[in-house]
């Protein structure tokens, strides 16, 4: 509708955005308009589908939201919820694991060099990093 008006200004601010239909053909007035031109929701759903592909692409271990306040305030930070969120996510563990020098996370390659020489027999018959690193896990268990 702005694209078809006649003050130049408006015409110019909202030539790009995408809740403008598309210009309708002059010569054939009568003829009933087809596909207009993006909606705010199919912009909405072409950002969202954009994240998407991005976010596959990724690979992520994990993602953790926490909320900082209970009033939805950008930059405010309550402690308490904060540190409660933390505490039922398990991230006080982590850590607190991580401070005691037990080893958080780790590849199988990594896992397999380091605990090599607890159950070298069963490590060398592995076929790859995987199956030593379980089998090696197995042996220390028993």
């Amino acid at each position: 509708m702005i694209k078809n008006g006649s003050n130049s200004l408006m015409i110019a601010c909202f030539a790009d955005h995408p809740g403008q239909p598309l210009e309708a053909s002059k010569d054939a007035p009568d003829r009933k308009k087809k596909g207009g031109g993006k909606t705010v929701s199919s912009y909405f759903k072409g950002q969202l589908d954009d994240l998407m592909v991005t976010l596959y692409k990724t690979e992520p271990h994990f993602i953790r939201c926490v909320v900082p306040n209970t009033h939805k305030q950008p930059g405010g930070v309550e402690s308490g919820l904060v540190m409660h969120q933390y505490q039922c996510n398990g991230v006080l563990a982590g850590i607190a694991i991580c401070r005691a020098g037990f080893p958080n996370k780790m590849t199988y390659p990594e896992f397999k060099a380091r605990y090599n020489i607890l159950a070298a027999q069963v490590v060398a018959k592995a076929k790859n990093d995987k199956a030593a690193a379980n089998r090696a896990a197995r042996s220390y268990q028993t």
